[in-house]
């Protein structure tokens, strides 16, 4: 499949995976913040809410990589969603220097009514694949996320 191009020049981008991976999500990310807007959250709040969903509870570092973002940057929307009662934070019981972040109900009927919408983009990108195009892109996905920390 060829994308149209403003140039000839820029082809060999069609080829290139960054470039490819970063016009992908800036395209659906943009998308997805317009549908995010009714619930007033934004895509990094997002991002913490359902890896808090599938994740279970999780500690501060660990859910900063499972987002992708920053610990301070992490932190800081945490206290947010605290005030907002949308997630809860303890301390471990083995350890109280660890805080334990949950979502709380409101998080969890949050992401019930997010989630359909995400899944909809989801179904859209990926609307001419067949299922086993599908399985192997989500399989090749995964491996290129092991390989980058190699």
């Amino acid at each position: 499949m060829i994308l149209a191009m403003s140039s000839h020049r820029e082809t060999p981008l069609l080829e290139f995976i960054p470039y490819l991976f970063r016009r992908l999500t800036t395209e659906l990310n943009g998308e997805i913040v317009r549908d995010l807007k009714p619930y007033n959250i934004n895509l990094p709040r997002w991002r913490i809410i359902a890896v808090l969903h599938f994740c279970g509870g999780v500690n501060i570092g660990e859910l900063a990589r499972l987002t992708s973002l920053t610990q301070p940057g992490t932190s800081q929307i945490i206290d947010k969603l605290v005030t907002e009662k949308r997630v809860r934070r303890r301390p471990k019981k083995e350890d109280n220097r660890i805080m334990h972040i949950a979502l709380t109900a409101a998080g969890e009927r949050l992401f019930q009514n997010i989630f359909p919408i995400i899944l909809q983009h989801q179904d859209h990108l990926t609307s001419d694949f067949t299922p086993e195009e599908k399985t192997l892109f989500i399989s090749l996905c995964q491996r290129m996320l092991v390989n980058i920390k190699r």
